[in-house]
């Protein structure tokens, strides 16, 4: 069973506000609702959301109790994502749909040292086609799955601030795609900054300078060793060195592993 107190409830609905500002900028990606929750190994959670209403009705009418994800065992914490069932009769789904009109849903999983964090994304009923685009850009969500750990930090860490800037109002957009210049747009607005280490499974936090993500972010994109150097004025030695370093921080034993490595980070890079 979730364990939240009645004073981190009210954090949790005070906090709505902050993040609807925050996600709305996934209203150009067609996604109006989003929710984040973040559930340690000792059963305590962290639990945000753009609507408060939701949050509210979330503990209040009991709807964890039937997640699949808010459970002591989550049973897809070992996923990178997940579709949501569009017919389910859990109740937390079919709630979500009736009084909320929240539909057509994907979660990002991401499992840290002592807790694992997850990223929900739906929108409205009419937007069916909006599945396709979670599919074809999954790192645009893994990019804004960074941004809301990036800019949402006071509240992950549950800092006694409060932010109370007002909610903006969702507006209903129709089409079959994403407007690559609103999607240009998205990934102006969530600009990441390189941190200085990331979590690994099998090595736990390894630390990585600001000069070795430049060329993880050059590698992501096809670009050879001559032409890193070229990019970043450095000797090609310099960033043989770096990559070789990447290697052994990261468990490759081959560039093409590296390389590899860098594109499931490439949603960092744009």
């Amino acid at each position: 069973m979730t364990k939240v107190s009645d004073n981190n409830t009210r954090f949790f609905i005070e906090s709505s506000q902050r993040t609807a500002e925050i996600a709305s900028v996934l209203q150009q990606l067609k996604i109006y609702h989003f929710t984040f929750l973040e559930r340690f190994n000792n059963g305590e959670v962290i639990y945000f959301s753009n609507n408060a209403n939701w949050v509210r009705d979330y503990f209040d009418k009991e709807l964890y109790r039937t997640s699949q994800f808010d459970t002591a065992t989550p049973e897809f914490q070992n996923f990178d994502y997940v579709i949501w069932p569009e017919d389910s009769t859990l109740d937390v789904y079919k709630y979500a749909r009736d009084h909320y009109d929240s539909h057509h849903g994907i979660t990002l999983v991401r499992k840290l040292p002592n807790s694992v964090r997850y990223f929900f994304f739906s929108t409205t009923q009419d937007l069916a086609i909006v599945k396709q685009i979670y599919v074809n850009n999954l790192e645009a969500l893994e990019r804004f799955a960074s941004f809301f750990e990036q800019e949402a930090k006071q509240e992950i860490q549950a800092a006694s601030k409060f932010f109370k800037t007002p909610e903006k109002k969702v507006q209903k957009q129709h089409g079959t795609k994403v407007d690559k210049g609103l999607l240009n747009r998205f990934y102006e607005e969530t600009k990441l900054d390189f941190p200085n280490e990331i979590f690994m499974p099998a090595f736990g936090l390894v630390k990585i300078s600001p000069q070795e993500w430049r060329c993880f972010a050059y590698l992501s994109k096809h670009y050879t060793t001559p032409e890193i150097a070229e990019k970043l004025g450095l000797s090609v030695r310099t960033i043989e060195t770096h990559l070789n370093n990447l290697k052994n921080k990261l468990g490759c034993f081959r560039k093409t592993e590296l390389f590899e490595l860098a594109l499931r980070f490439k949603y960092m890079f744009n």
